[in-house]
């Protein structure tokens, strides 16, 4: 891997120079006057410009070496070694595990060296879980320097880049605008010569004309083109410097977090040594005599730790008393609560009901409303009824008449006429005055009945009027009332909330209070609002 990125930037290198060597041909022509002097002005800056190239090419190159190279000092053989040391505290922690085994099994009958053991087990596991957790970060490290080196190589590359392609633009530029000047230069030259001759022609033949201000235009239009390149070259030149500054910037970042890094492997690899040698040492010595040691500075250790777990425990029932003496006034504080929203909900299912007793008066009124229209139409029936008898008596009158002009007529006898006559006279008379005075009597009881009728239907709109006027002020005191009921019931929700938040345990215990007070209690209607 440091071979083939070492020869990427080589590669990189001759692109560049291959590509910025084709760019630095001025457009010109082959006739312009000056030709050989602007080719060897060419010709020696690209030499310079080569020659810059390769030393930046020979600085990137130092800089992977550097960085990756294969010195005694070289951060690969650094992490090489560290894998070595970490291979030996591997292979050191496996002879102490068997040994550990092998001292374990030799102390079945005895519990104080049992205990001893487990003890020095678990510091043992400690110091396997912290070899362990060093490794990781070694590793770790190890991915992130790679990362960064070869972010490094790119920024570096990049600024090789830049730095060629703003030489590049400098050469080309200025030799074009040279050219360009000393095109101008010419033509301005020869409009001059031209401008003599034609004076000279004027003097001796006055009918020759003056040559056109194509070559004028000519010199505008050059002027106008070298005022353009030179403010594309200055705003080019500022950008490339802006960028390689950036650069520049950055890949001083990516070397400070370089050797941060390094120096972080560093530690790690002191620290890899320190326990070599601890353990190279132990190794010197009797296996009795470093679990001694070891047994010892677990003892030490242990009896920290116990006076650490009473302060512990001290704080611990501290923050116990403290938390029941707080449990104790939230539970105080649910209480009251609870009462007024108790209190709350009786006199809600107070006014629902009213509200109820106020449908019912409704449905009432609804009633006597069906009971009124029944009634209207009796009355409608009574009338029909009434019309029909008057035209059935007309229509007996009418045969009355008729008998008697027939009887009348068809009588012969003077006095037999007269007593039939009278007779029949006096039948008819009896039959139309019973006739009259039953029409009469039952006409006069409908109207008395319909009076009667129409005198309870304006009682009943009165009293429905009265019940209406009633119930619309009942409606705004039950919406008034429900609208104190509702500000009430979310103050006391919002202070609940803000208790429940400082103190958990208490919440969550009148949570579960009022879940099982709400279970034992029936359901309610719910509360409706008339407006």
């Amino acid at each position: 891997m440091p071979d083939e990125e070492s020869t990427k930037p080589e590669e990189a290198a001759d692109v560049v120079e291959v590509v910025s060597v084709d760019e630095t041909d001025p457009p010109s022509s082959s006739n312009a006057p000056g030709s050989a002097a602007t080719k060897d002005d060419a010709v020696n800056k690209r030499e310079s410009i080569r020659a810059r190239l390769r030393q930046s090419e020979m600085r990137l190159t130092s800089l992977v070496r550097t960085t990756s190279g294969d010195g005694e000092n070289s951060f690969i053989s650094q992490m090489r070694s560290v894998q070595q040391k970490m291979q030996e505290v591997e292979n050191e922690k496996s002879a102490l595990e068997h040994e550990l085994a092998r001292l374990q099994n030799a102390t079945d009958g005895d519990e104080f060296l049992k205990e001893k053991m487990e003890s020095i087990q678990e510091g043992f596991m400690k110091q396997v879980k912290l070899i362990q957790k060093l490794e990781d970060e070694v590793l770790a490290k190890n991915n992130e320097i790679d990362h960064l080196r070869h972010e490094l190589v790119d920024k570096l590359r990049r600024i090789v880049e830049l730095e060629f392609d703003l030489e590049t633009h400098s050469v080309h530029y200025t030799d074009y605008a040279l050219e360009q000047f000393k095109l101008g230069e010419d033509a301005l030259k020869e409009i001059q010569a031209m401008q003599k001759a034609g004076s000279g022609d004027a003097e001796t033949d006055p009918d020759k004309k003056l040559p056109p201000r194509r070559a004028q235009k000519l010199i505008s239009k050059l002027l106008a083109d070298l005022d353009d390149l030179e403010s594309r070259y200055k705003e080019e030149k500022l950008a490339k410097a802006a960028t390689i500054g950036k650069m520049e910037l950055e890949a001083e970042e990516l070397k400070t977090r370089v050797h941060i890094l390094e120096s972080r492997l560093g530690e790690a690899d002191r620290f890899a040594e320190d326990a070599s040698e601890s353990s190279a040492s132990s190794s010197d010595k009797s296996d009795v005599t470093y679990l001694r040691k070891r047994v010892e500075t677990l003892e030490a250790k242990r009896a920290l730790f116990r006076g650490e777990l009473r302060k512990l425990h001290a704080e611990v029932a501290d923050t116990k008393k403290q938390s029941k003496e707080a449990v104790k006034k939230a539970e105080s504080e649910v209480d009251r609560l609870f009462l007024e929203n108790e209190a709350m909900k009786s006199r809600i299912k107070a006014l629902e009901t009213d509200i109820m007793e106020g449908d019912q008066s409704s449905a009432q009124y609804a009633e006597i409303e069906k009971k009124i229209e029944e009634k209207f139409r009796t009355i409608k029936q009574l009338e029909a009824e009434l019309e029909i008898r008057d035209r059935q008596i007309e229509a007996l009158k009418k045969d009355a008449t008729s008998r008697r002009i027939e009887a009348i007529a068809s009588s012969s006898d003077g006095v037999k006429e007269d007593s039939k006559f009278s007779k029949l006279d006096a039948d008819l008379l009896k039959g139309d005055i019973a006739e009259q005075q039953a029409s009469s009597m039952g006409a006069g009881t409908n109207a008395a009945y319909v009076q009667e009728l129409q005198r309870q239907l304006q009682s009943a709109q009165q009293q429905l009027v009265k019940k209406d006027q009633e119930l619309v002020i009942e409606r705004a005191k039950a919406a008034s009332t429900a609208a104190g009921l509702l500000a009430r019931i979310t103050e006391l929700t919002a202070r609940k909330q803000s208790s429940s938040a400082t103190e958990s345990s208490s919440s969550e215990k009148a949570s579960t209070k009022d879940a099982k007070k709400d279970s034992g209690k029936k359901k309610r209607t719910p509360l409706r609002f008339y407006l």
